[in-house]
């Protein structure tokens, strides 16, 4: 499904303004206190909204919670929806299988695995999923050049 992928686009945006909101404090000169607690909860969201910032900054800072805002809502939305997929009889077997027998699997990620390959008995091995995912090192040499695809160990591929 099409929206499981856009979640995971959602949550890649949400994390990258939030870096921008770090870097933003940081090029300014701004140090979280230590009473404020963990970045991203309730008191820092509060702190953020209440710094004395230069007119540039104070409105670049405004632009980006709002924008935070908006995905993390986007992110609620796309969840219920993912949710809701999952309780269908065509995904709730494998779903919870997956969430059950991989440790650190949630349903969001057993969610992205069902919708991007599909039928997983087209797979006769774990080493065919791997290879479909690029999780599997190739290589295509000729002559001078090669071309390496895959995930790569650097220290061995840089010998």
């Amino acid at each position: 499904m099409l929206f499981v992928r856009v979640r995971l686009n959602v949550g890649q945006k949400l994390t990258a303004l939030k870096a921008q909101v770090q870097m933003l404090l940081k090029r300014n000169k701004v140090v979280k206190p230590k009473d404020v607690g963990n970045s991203w909860t309730l008191s820092h969201r509060r702190w953020l909204e209440g710094l004395e910032l230069n007119a540039g900054a104070c409105t670049a800072l405004s632009s980006l919670l709002r924008q935070i805002e908006r995905l993390e809502e986007e992110v609620l939305i796309l969840d219920k929806e993912i949710k809701a997929l999952s309780e269908t009889d065509r995904y709730r077997p494998p779903a919870e299988a997956l969430v059950v027998q991989i440790k650190g699997v949630g349903l969001l990620t057993a969610m992205v695995y069902l919708t991007e390959i599909g039928d997983m008995r087209r797979f006769s091995n774990r080493k065919q999923v791997g290879s479909y995912f690029g999780l599997v090192p190739s290589s295509n040499k000729s002559g001078e050049g090669s071309d390496r695809k895959g995930a790569y160990n650097t220290r061995v591929a840089c010998t």
